[in-house]
């Protein structure tokens, strides 16, 4: 499905990049519960390996999946290899999905070891030697189970395919769990509702024609304390403007920069990732923050800077109808295109010249992160002369769009501003200024000395890249040491309970419940 392939869908979940990892509390309940209950008991599988076949469904496409999946290149149709029967059917080969021998995790049970879900699968875990390494299909794996329940994303496309697929292959029961799936979403290109890419009755109608329930984690989960969706978006909800942050950062090596009008704005080169936004016809350039001596420590800043600026986002980001678009540039998950849409910093020599770009980024997953201290108010007597020189800008970050933040202004390190006979310098090491409305003081976080910061720890193996319509919040159910079981079966419940409850909570977009509650509504209207 990728896009150079004539897909739908940028790049996403490619092995051994962060999409194709779990999220970070969903491996923590599922390492939880591999420990707890053994290799047996969790099963990790793999699908759309085939560089020429897009498979959709976990399992595979008994009916050739005709309408449903692309494929592309000759390799598609190859059936030769004699892993095929594990890996699809007659019909769609190298469809569906197939367990895979993953030592890493077995050695790390044995042991008492931390387990990392995101181990690859052993080399050789799929070669027909005769030697039993555990290859099995995702349908032979849970044949034995009378109930499916199926959930994650994107809901209109691999989990209703593999829903329909499972019906196919003839498990009694087959479950979508609506609360815990997500449609694919694109504001401004997608057709239906606020942006989805696919009719809700049309979706409701393939689902009731194979007999798939439509369900709830509440129904599902009835024997475990599990929150609605709803409930723990309201309890984890970010808490802009009582708190900024911490923002991750992250290089836009792709980006190439020329600084223009003596530094007060750049210019960029719309090639690379930055192609696609010659579709949007907007200007390549944006408004720059005068340059100001970068602070000692900076997280990622390049050999060789003398000075740092802040790079707003690119003119026009903020008029793309209302900022509905700028979910397309963050599914993407290029760093790039987060530096168009959202700004960062450019890193300048004692010349002036752009060293390097650091974007700022809306996903999880990344090495360095900028901290700032509590919410102060601002002094409006001092707000005239930043805005004369351009330098308050709209709020393109959906977080804060989100919580009311209506233009913001960046104020460099040990900034002096002046209003009539008084002078005053905001933060030492910088600050984020923001304009909430008329009727709210506007507001400033001071930026944390990166010195007294601690560095941040390598990036989370399991961690991911979140589009715009996405939450990040807490997990309600934190591993307790003072909670015991009485037997391994409550335990590997309870750790089940976390994994189920991870999944509907590590995020929390509106949109889900836009299209749950219109396939619920359909539902009822069709009794």
């Amino acid at each position: 499905s990728f896009v150079p392939q004539g897909g739908p869908f940028p790049p996403h979940c490619v092995q051994g990049t962060i999409g194709a990892r779990f999220m970070p509390q969903i491996a923590a309940s599922l390492a939880r519960a591999l420990s707890q209950g053994g290799a047996e008991r969790v099963r990790i599988a793999f699908k759309a390996f085939h560089e020429d076949v897009d498979s959709f469904g976990g399992f595979p496409y008994q009916d050739g999946g005709e309408g449903r999946i692309t494929k592309c290149g000759a390799g598609a149709s190859d059936t030769s290899a004699s892993a095929t029967v594990a890996m699809g059917c007659v019909k769609a080969p190298w469809t569906g999905a197939v367990c895979l021998k993953q030592s890493a995790i077995l050695a790390a049970i044995d042991a008492g070891d931390d387990v990392d879900m995101d181990a690859p699968p052993d080399a050789l875990a799929a070669h027909p030697d005769q030697k039993d390494r555990g290859l099995e299909s995702l349908q032979d794996a849970v044949r034995a189970k009378k109930r499916l329940f199926v959930c994650g994303l994107a809901l209109d496309f691999c989990v209703l395919d593999t829903c329909i697929n499972a019906v196919a292959l003839g498990f009694e029961s087959v479950h979508i769990v609506l609360d815990a799936a997500r449609a694919a979403h694109i504001p401004g290109f997608g057709q239906f509702g606020t942006g989805f890419l696919s009719d809700p009755k049309e979706v409701f109608s393939k689902l009731k024609a194979a007999g798939v329930i439509v369900t709830n984690t509440a129904s599902a989960t009835a024997n475990f304390a599990v929150k609605s969706i709803r409930e723990v978006a309201t309890e984890n909800k970010l808490a802009f403007p009582a708190s900024l942050g911490p923002l991750n950062v992250a290089p836009a090596k792709r980006v190439t920069v020329q600084m223009e009008q003596e530094g007060r704005t750049y210019r960029v080169e719309l090639t690379g990732p930055l192609t696609l936004l010659t579709k949007f016809g907007f200007k390549n350039e944006g408004r720059c923050s005068p340059k100001s001596p970068i602070p000692a420590r900076w997280p990622g800043a390049p050999e060789g800077v003398a000075s740092i600026c802040w790079a707003y986002p690119m003119e026009g980001m903020a008029a793309l109808e209302r900022r509905s678009r700028l979910a397309f540039l963050s599914v993407t998950s290029s760093v790039e295109l987060c530096f168009a849409a959202y700004g960062g910093y450019l890193f300048l020599n004692g010349r002036g010249e752009v060293l390097g770009v650091q974007a700022l980024v809306a996903g999880e997953g990344y090495d360095d992160q900028l901290n700032f201290a509590a919410p102060q108010t601002w002094r409006r007597e001092f707000t005239d002369k930043l805005s004369s020189a351009g330098r308050f800008q709209p709020v393109t970050l959906p977080m804060l769009l989100r919580a009311g933040a209506k233009e913001f202004c960046w104020i460099n390190p040990g900034e002096e501003i002046v209003a009539g006979t008084e002078r005053w310098t905001p933060s030492e090491h910088g600050a984020f200024l923001y304009m909430m409305g008329d009727d709210h003081p506007h507001v400033y976080y001071p930026m944390v000395d990166p010195r007294l910061h601690d560095p941040k720890p390598p990036a989370s193996k399991h961690a991911s890249a979140a589009s715009e319509n996405d939450m990040t919040v807490k997990p309600a159910f934190a591993p307790s040491t003072n909670v015991y079981y009485r037997d391994k079966k409550a335990a590997m419940e309870s750790a089940l309970s976390e994994a189920v409850h991870a999944a509907i909570s590590v995020k929390a977009p509106q949109p889900v419940n836009f299209m749950g509650n219109k396939l619920l509504e359909i539902a009822d209207r069709s009794k």
